[in-house]
C-alpha cells in the first residue's frame, strides 16, 4: 500500500498517479522562470516536471509513504511526499511539498504538511519527520514552524547547505547524537 487518501478541512491528498501529470503542469504553469527557486526541478518547465513525476511514480515506498497531490475543490493545486530519509537510518522519514502560485498564501500547504506529519506519526508510527529547507526559503521555513517543525542544524542536499527541521511525534523518544542528529548518522 502506498500513501492512502488523506483529508483535511479544505484538502484531499491523493496518491500520485499518471493522470495527475497534466493537472500539475497546469497548477505550476504560471510560475514563470525560476518561480520555485528552492526546488531541485524547475516546476514551471513541463518537461522537467514530467520527468520528476515519472521518477516519483516509479519509486517504491515503504508502507504508508509516497507521493501525493493536493486537491482543492477537486482541482490539483500542488503535491507532496513522505519518503524514507536516505541520510538517516529508518525509521526516519522526510517530507517535501510544492504548491502552485495561485494557491499560496492561504494556509493550504500548512494544512497539507500538518496532515502528512500527523499520518507519519500516528499511522506509520515514525518518531521523526525531517524537512530540508533552503536557508533563503522564508515561506517554507515559516510553514515548517507553523506545522510544528524545529530547526536542528545544517545538512548538504544536492551540493547546497540546507537547514534541517524536524517534527517529533508527541512523546517520542529516539536516540540522538550531538547537535540533534540521530546517533550513527553520517553528518
Amino acid at each position: 500500500m502506498s500513501l492512502p487518501v488523506l483529508r483535511t478541512d479544505r484538502l484531499v491528498l491523493r496518491p500520485l498517479r499518471a493522470e495527475h501529470e497534466e493537472p500539475l503542469i497546469t497548477a505550476f504553469a504560471d510560475e514563470g522562470r525560476d518561480g520555485s527557486p528552492y526546488t531541485s526541478v524547475e516546476l514551471a518547465d513541463p518537461g522537467a516536471l514530467r520527468a520528476l513525476l515519472t521518477t516519483n511514480l516509479a519509486e517504491e515506498r515503504a508502507e504508508g509513504l509516497g507521493h501525493c497531490v493536493f486537491e482543492v475543490d477537486g482541482v490539483v493545486a500542488g503535491f507532496g511526499r513522505l519518503a524514507g530519509f536516505r541520510q538517516f537510518p529508518p525509521p526516519f522519514v522526510s517530507i517535501g511539498w510544492a504548491l502552485g502560485g495561485g494557491y499560496r498564501g492561504k494556509g493550504l500547504a500548512t494544512e497539507a504538511v500538518r496532515e502528512l506529519v500527523r499520518h507519519a506519526h500516528e499511522t506509520v508510527g515514525v518518531p521523526a519527520v525531517w524537512a530540508l529547507i533552503h536557508p533563503d526559503n522564508l515561506p517554507s521555513k515559516r510553514l515548517a514552524e507553523r506545522a510544528g517543525f524545529v530547526f536542528v542544524g545544517w545538512r548538504e542536499k544536492l551540493g547546497h547547505q540546507v537547514e534541517a527541521h524536524v517534527a517529533l511525534r508527541p512523546g517520542a523518544r529516539w536516540p540522538v547524537g550531538d547537535a540533534g542528529w540521530p546517533a550513527g548518522s553520517d553528518r
